[in-house]
């Protein structure tokens, strides 16, 4: 393990980082108001700099991403007179190609993108709920591509129509008490699943395949899977709950950690593959080498923005493979709007849970598709490749996994390869992906957590949240409600600070003097032992 040091100015804002080995050394500048100005990294002969850009109220208006003082990547956001972003775009060339936002009267709910190749995206939304009914991808007049949702009395999604290039599909979804996926048809296929009450899989049987069971151990961890007649499949894990044998829809790995239980090494031994990784002090993978039968076939370094990859360069050439544009509109959960390759850029479509579906090309056509089965293994068609693919996250083609910066996904089994890193303070299961509630929730980074609410006492639980760049850290609990500013209960029903607590999704933020407020957005609450209705 690399040892690295690094400096602190007077308010004790981080300003350098260097290594003793060869990973590369950085240096950050800020502005008077302890904002980051530029992000400096240095690899071999090149100087990688990310100089922020923001008005007078401060606001985020873009960034430019320069290579040795060329620029190489520029965004640029723009404000309505409301004070919301109503134009965000980049440069693909000289020339700028910029998305545009209206909303709904009287909401902050989106109701139109426009996008640089003529396309829109329409929301549509329940009457009474803020649900997405219908989402409409339209070239003119033209519906490209369509979906709508339909819901249970808790928001769950019980039944999508997806209409795509001429053919339409009708899925349906079913959960049991705890909303965890019990069955599903998915682009015709059915799927099948139950849980322990904590949460493990106990079987599984997903299209025309044979069942699959679960056996778990003490610790959640998988101890074996059989499927059939098949000889059962024995996952292996280090003292540290990570699995150092895995398998995924790609064959059977050998995996081995850092000390930071980042994934560095993945061999394949049947397949002859063998993929290294590195990261940076931030955890962020900025680099990942492919090797079949001893020959290097992908070797690419990554750079971030936060947590949001925005570029890949070939480790060896020093080409530039691709470039990435987020949904600014999204600051946590962000979707990918467009990506530049091969001289060419393409806009990117999603579904309700930010599941990249498709990519258009510049004249609004559909170049690639992609279907997923309900834990997010995927089916691509198309002469269009790129890596954002489940969650909108990266798909590693190889591995058969998704990399959400802090943990892997693994499909294949419908859970993380690793436990949470903060252990039982997010959840009583270390490797549970999202609470096996797919339909209706998403993760970020991989750290997702989940706020409790108790009838008797009208409270919300929740985990301190610590935020930092974007970064939560959950530790010690700690109860939420009322009607104060956290607006748990904004129509003043009953008392301060009693409850009762509308339906709907909170998110946590950190306040400006200490400690931490509720607010409806994106996290998902669940009813506390509400089975006896006496917590």
């Amino acid at each position: 393990m690399s040892k690295y040091s690094s400096c602190l100015i007077h308010r004790n804002f981080l300003v350098g980082i260097s290594y003793s080995d060869a990973t590369p050394g950085q240096s950050f500048a800020y502005n008077p108001y302890g904002e980051l100005e530029t992000d400096n990294l240095r690899v071999g002969n090149h100087t990688h700099l990310i100089t922020e850009k923001k008005d007078a109220f401060g606001r985020s208006t873009g960034y430019i991403y320069a290579r040795s003082g060329a620029a190489q990547h520029t965004v640029s956001i723009g404000y309505g007179e409301d004070g919301r972003i109503a134009t965000a775009g980049f440069l693909q060339g000289s020339a700028p190609q910029t998305f545009t936002w209206q909303y709904m009267e009287g909401s902050g709910l989106p109701s139109v993108m426009a996008m640089p190749n003529g396309m829109t995206l329409e929301w549509g939304y329940e009457e009474k709920r803020n649900l997405v009914s219908t989402m409409v991808y339209k070239r003119g007049a033209t519906r490209v591509v369509e979906r709508e949702y339909v819901y249970d009395s808790l928001a769950r999604p019980v039944t999508r129509r997806t209409a795509r290039q001429g053919n339409t599909v009708n899925d349906s979804f079913a959960c049991n008490s705890r909303s965890e996926l019990t069955a599903a048809t998915v682009s015709g296929k059915t799927y099948g699943y139950s849980y322990d009450n904590i949460g493990n899989r106990k079987t599984a049987r997903e299209d025309a395949e044979e069942a699959t069971a679960y056996t778990t151990g003490p610790l959640n961890q998988y101890t074996a899977i059989e499927r059939g007649e098949e000889a059962a499949f024995e996952p292996v894990h280090d003292a540290d709950g990570n699995q150092t044998l895995i398998r995924t829809s790609t064959g059977i790995w050998q995996v081995a950690y850092n000390a930071e239980n980042r994934p560095v090494r993945f061999v394949n031994e049947s397949a002859k593959t063998v993929v290294e990784c590195t990261y940076d002090y931030m955890g962020r993978r900025h680099t990942r080498k492919v090797s079949v039968n001893g020959t290097v076939s992908s070797y690419l370094r990554y750079m971030y923005r936060g947590y949001l990859q925005i570029a890949a360069i070939d480790a060896v050439s020093g080409v530039f493979r691709w470039f990435l544009f987020w949904d600014p509109t999204q600051p946590e959960a962000a979707r990918p709007l467009a990506i530049r390759k091969d001289g060419a850029w393409y806009a990117y479509g999603w579904d309700l849970t930010g599941n990249v579906t498709g990519i258009f090309g510049k004249a609004g056509y559909l170049r690639t598709v992609y279907t997923y089965t309900p834990y997010g293994e995927v089916t691509a068609e198309g002469d269009v490749t790129q890596p954002i693919q489940w969650s909108s996250e990266y798909s590693d083609e190889e591995l058969g996994l998704v990399y959400y910066n802090y943990r892997h996904l693994n499909p294949h089994d419908g859970r993380w390869i690793s436990r949470d890193p903060i252990e039982e303070e997010g959840g009583w299961n270390l490797f549970a992906f999202v609470g096996n509630k797919i339909f209706n929730q998403s993760d970020i980074l991989g750290l997702i957590c989940t706020i409790e609410y108790s009838i008797k006492l009208h409270t919300i639980l929740i985990r301190k949240v610590d935020k930092d760049s974007n970064i939560l850290r959950l530790t010690t609990s700690r109860v939420f409600s009322g009607n104060g500013d956290g607006k748990n209960n904004p129509d003043n029903v009953g008392n301060k600070d009693n409850g009762p607590i509308p339906p709907g999704k909170y998110y946590v933020i950190k306040r400006q003097s200490g400690g931490i407020r509720s607010q409806i957005k994106d996290w998902t609450y669940k009813l506390w032992n509400d089975n006896d209705k006496n917590q």
